[in-house]
């Protein structure tokens, strides 16, 4: 009756009995993660670094931020880690027919802070404003394509583009405008939250940019002055079912963070923070930050 039962029911999500343990080596500090193996791709796991020197300035090479989406503010990265599972509908649900209702990409990665703003191990608060400054800031930005200017700057050109060439001159469309704007301007996360897995605290926060629909659910620690560690867990969604596997889905990207660790050490004679060169991001990217500790 159980195996019956579950034909009814929503299943998926990350295997946690078939996973691959990644060790990344960063010098004064070592990652230990978790990663699910992807049910399209079972017999290759990806291919992931091994050491890693966060001294150099050169290893995240500022182009990198040009194949990744909004939800992580073009933030400079190297991916330590990449995994994917899907939630699916029941077997036996005759409108669906067992189809996936979402495919959960999880990237565990490397970012470097913008502006060389300097962060602080362990100070989660500190990390949330820079997060918060960081969103406010991004989501402004303005430029001439996608991969330069930020998500609510580029509403706003593509209703000043269209609008300015109608017979009236666009103040004449103001109210108009405003109500496309309430309607199609991204929200800014707004949840960040502290959450502690074994002896690793993590911010956790959510990119929910319309409709009250989450396409990334992060989660961030400051590795040390210049990096962060993150786990983004990006959603593309197939059916707009949410109610039928986010809950459960949440409480499964809790458990695979709870599998990454970060372990310190203190290398004998050498200060961990000590010796870092100063990576300036270039200004057509990013109009400068305030950093304020929390």
């Amino acid at each position: 009756m159980r195996a019956l039962k579950n034909l009814f029911l929503p299943h998926g999500g990350p295997d946690f009995g078939d996973c691959y343990q990644i060790l990344v080596d960063c010098g004064t500090a070592d990652i230990s993660l978790t990663v699910p193996r992807s049910p399209r791709f079972p017999k290759k796991p990806w291919t992931h670094p091994t050491r890693l020197d966060l001294t150099n300035p050169d290893l995240i090479p500022y182009e990198t931020y040009r194949d990744f989406k909004d939800e992580r503010t073009l933030h400079p990265y190297i991916d330590i880690g990449v995994g994917e599972w899907f939630y699916l509908a029941p077997r036996l649900d005759i409108t669906t027919q067992g189809e996936p209702y979402v495919c959960a990409t999880g990237c565990w990665r490397i970012e470097r802070t913008k502006q060389n703003i300097q962060m602080e191990p362990g100070n989660l608060q500190r990390l949330t404003q820079y997060l918060k400054d960081d969103y406010a800031i991004f989501f402004e930005q303005e430029g001439d394509g996608k991969d330069t200017c930020g998500p609510a700057w580029r509403v706003k050109k593509q209703l000043y583009d269209f609008y300015s060439g109608r017979h009236h001159p666009i103040e004449f469309y103001a109210s108009e405008i405003k109500e496309i704007l309430a309607e199609k301007l991204p929200k800014l996360p707004d949840d960040y939250t502290e959450v502690t897995f074994g002896n690793t605290s993590w911010v956790r926060y959510s990119y929910v940019p319309h409709r009250g629909l989450p396409t990334a659910i992060n989660y961030s620690l400051p590795l040390d002055a210049n990096h962060l560690l993150t786990i983004s867990i990006s959603l593309v969604r197939f059916l707009e079912r949410d109610e039928k596997w986010l809950a459960q889905a949440r409480a499964d990207f809790d458990r695979l963070v709870a599998g990454t660790q970060v372990h310190y050490r203190q290398l004998a004679g050498v200060d961990p923070q000590a010796s870092r060169e100063e990576t300036v991001l270039p200004t057509a990217l990013l109009r400068p930050l305030t950093s304020r500790a929390g």
